[in-house]
């Protein structure tokens, strides 16, 4: 399946939430616009899940590894990888617990159709 650059799905102009999913090695990985609505979603959601904590690294290797959320000032970023999210800023990082992965999932959901390959996702 072919996929588009980063430069073709995000539209040029003022700076947007941007979803991406880390998946390849050795090109760019696929990125795409989330609307503000599921962005503040999303946020909201991970202020209510519980704190995790056991440090955990994203998990390397070939295939897809985790998903992130970028703030429109790209200062703020959360990162969800095996059941956890991590909340990153200037001012360091948080870790909560996502068991059922729905930050994930619907962050992934918002993908636009033929951005994502098939995921295989532990």
């Amino acid at each position: 399946m072919a996929t588009s650059s980063s430069k073709d799905r995000i539209a040029e102009g003022p700076r947007r939430w941007v979803g991406r999913a880390s998946v390849f090695s050795g090109r760019p990985d696929p990125e795409w616009e989330v609307p503000q609505d599921l962005a503040s979603e999303l946020t909201s959601l991970w202020s209510r899940l519980p704190a995790e904590l056991v440090h955990r690294s994203e998990p390397g290797g070939l295939g897809y590894r985790y998903c992130s959320l970028s703030s429109p000032d790209r200062r703020r970023r959360w990162v969800a990888f095996d059941g956890v999210v991590r909340y990153e800023s200037a001012e360091g990082s948080e870790l909560r617990r996502d068991e059922g992965r729905e930050f994930e999932r619907k962050l992934l959901g918002s993908a636009p159709k033929g951005v994502l390959p098939p995921l295989q996702r532990g």
